[in-house]
């Protein structure tokens, strides 16, 4: 697709991208390996928090909400466990303006990835391309993944 890949993992209750391809395209959204982001607030830690049940969510948020300085900040259960819902049904979650404002990611888990660890994979932009294109975003990286669950992925899948 030309916009920028993600590889994240939970690191505590926060999201960890392990590995990032950045977009060669002119407006893009740029990331940097190791970054953390608030779990809540990524596509990448919605896609890997789905994987827990839910009174372990409920008590992430709390943990997270204790952490918060400004009230404003907090999580708001309902609408995460709403969120979490979506990628359970859907197997993917499109975000916009979540951790970084005009930007969006598309995020599915990686199946039978290299680590023990669960692994999430996203493709962001900036959110007007995802918009533009979310179906085109969707079916391209649950393809990529499929193929790559199978052993038939390439080296150029997003």
């Amino acid at each position: 697709t030309g916009d920028t890949v993600i590889l994240g993992v939970l690191n505590g209750v926060e999201a960890q991208y392990i590995h990032v391809v950045n977009s060669y395209q002119r407006l893009r959204f740029q990331l940097r390996p190791g970054m953390l982001r608030p779990m809540f607030r990524t596509a990448i830690g919605l896609v890997l928090a789905s994987q827990r049940d839910d009174s372990e969510i409920g008590r992430m948020i709390r943990r997270v909400n204790t952490e918060t300085e400004r009230p404003e900040e907090a999580i708001q259960e309902a609408e995460v466990m709403a969120r979490i819902q979506e990628v359970r049904e859907n197997g993917y979650v499109i975000t916009a303006n979540l951790a970084t404002p005009g930007a969006g990611v598309v995020a599915t888990l990686l199946k039978n990835g290299p680590s023990s660890r669960p692994l999430a994979i996203g493709i962001g932009a900036p959110h007007p391309r995802i918009v533009a294109g979310k179906e085109f975003l969707v079916e391209t990286l649950i393809s990529a993944v499929n193929k790559f669950a199978t052993g038939k992925a390439s080296a150029h899948a997003a």
